[in-house]
């Protein structure tokens, strides 16, 4: 790919363009944080995590942020052998609840409008396990907004839940605190729009068991504390506690491209803020705020080095009772086609923003030289 520099005196709504490209990036770290959304266990709620899990009502539903998506890295779960299996019903309540087996997959439907269905599995302590609804993920397609809520032995108290994921289909991880048989339930979730059941509202559950890679070992609340975390780690797990913990990791990497960071949350969603810094550990290269809709932080590095990640309550509230667990998986995308980030080309440096110009030209703002490069259609 050829790069031309553009120069400041051929154009001058260039030189707009280019200070608008290297002024945008502080404008957007500027702004100021949505105003906080009640959580809405937070009313009468418990001081301590324990006794939050275990007073959730049947019935419970979180508020879901209107703007958040999932990142777009998915946590694997292990290999495990099963069968796909036909959801029988009736199983509209703990007591009718279907058995669903470790390593199965069960197919089944949200019909007629406001069914709801339940499954009973066995859940070793401290074992982790992943509930994955696929719904409108599905080939054939599925109108099911699902939501998924996984309740205590009792059959009284949700343990753990989960709204959105994979686009608005659910994926839930738990560890058990005792052994026993927890019931799952699989419903439409949060009023109108898409998936108050129906014919059309299909859904298949996978129940498989999750391999942890990495788990956070504290203190990590600066750099030179950071647990080490390896590329192509999936599933690392960590808690902030208290609220206003601060997890630092360490990425050790080889060469040059795109880091990339995707955080995820376990048994509760929280809004964070994950922050990805220079190998001096003072300068943020870029960041993500989960209650502005942004799971994914990710920033183009040039060379070999040892970089890290940080992960913090936005709110860091006390009053706040619910667990925050959460986990993320990191890679890095090496340079060249098929990057879905940037674009790369010999002696480019970082670049920030990219926007079409009136030709249908790129033109890409290069922070580290301070200058505007243009690309043609071809590449050139």
């Amino acid at each position: 790919m050829r790069l031309s520099v553009v120069a400041a005196p051929t154009a001058c709504w260039r030189l707009a363009v280019a200070v608008l490209l290297l002024l945008l990036p502080q404008a957007m770290q500027a702004q100021e944080p949505k105003p906080k959304k009640p959580h809405p266990a937070q009313v009468g709620a418990p001081r301590s995590a324990s006794d939050h899990l275990r007073q959730l009502p049947r019935g419970f539903r979180p508020y879901r942020p209107a703007e958040r998506q999932p990142a777009q890295l998915r946590v694997v779960p292990s290999p495990s052998p099963g069968v796909v299996v036909s959801e029988v019903e009736p199983n509209d309540s703990v007591a009718t609840a279907n058995v669903l087996t470790l390593g199965d997959t069960v197919s089944g439907a949200i019909d007629p409008a406001g069914d709801v269905d339940f499954y009973a599995v066995t859940l070793t302590a401290g074992e982790w396990v992943a509930f994955d609804v696929d719904a409108q993920s599905l080939a054939g397609g599925s109108d099911l907004d699902s939501w998924l809520a996984l309740y205590d032995p009792t059959g009284d108290s949700i343990v753990a839940w989960n709204d959105d994921w994979d686009g608005l289909d659910s994926y839930l991880l738990f560890a058990a605190p005792a052994d026993g048989i927890y019931f799952l339930e699989v419903s439409p979730c949060c009023g109108p729009g898409p998936g108050p059941g129906g014919p059309g509202s299909v859904y298949e559950l996978g129940f498989t068991a999750f391999t942890l890679a990495v788990t956070e070992v504290e203190p990590n609340d600066v750099p030179n504390e950071a647990t080490v975390v390896t590329l192509g780690d999936t599933s690392v797990l960590a808690v902030i506690e208290p609220a206003t913990d601060i997890d630092y990791f360490a990425i050790d990497v080889p060469g040059e491209g795109v880091l990339r960071v995707a955080w995820f949350p376990v048994q509760w969603w929280f809004p964070v803020i994950v922050k990805l810094w220079d190998s001096d550990g003072t300068t943020v290269l870029d960041s993500a705020n989960t209650d502005w809709g942004d799971w994914l932080a990710q920033t183009y590095v040039q060379g070999a080095g040892r970089y890290y990640v940080s992960v913090e309550d936005i709110y860091q509230d006390p009053d706040y009772s619910y667990p925050r667990l959460y986990g993320f998986d990191v890679e890095l995308q090496p340079p060249g086609p098929g990057d879905p980030t940037t674009l790369f080309a010999s002696g480019l440096g970082l670049p920030r923003q990219i926007v079409p110009d009136w030709s249908g030209h790129l033109l890409v703002s290069d922070v580290d030289l301070a200058r505007i490069v243009q690309i043609d259609g071809s590449g050139n």
